[in-house]
């Protein structure tokens, strides 16, 4: 299980993940999915984007997990 941080953008939110996450690469798919779900889960406020704006832009290991970057 991998504990995933998303710090300020779009909010800062953290979430464990039991899905093995491949090499990460912009515009990961399964990355995006995870998101996307998190987004929605967590009913993160965003009168600007629609959730699919969000994209995962670069990540940041740590010692369990990523840190996610994410962009619109």
């Amino acid at each position: 299980m991998k504990r995933i941080i998303i710090q300020d953008y779009p909010a800062t939110i953290y979430f464990d993940v039991k899905k093995k996450l491949p090499t990460f690469e912009y515009g990961c798919k399964v990355r995006q999915e995870i998101l996307l779900r998190q987004l929605k889960r967590w009913a993160i406020d965003s009168p600007i984007h629609k959730y699919n704006d969000y994209v995962v832009e670069a990540v940041e290991p740590l010692y369990d997990g990523e840190i996610w970057i994410i962009g619109s």
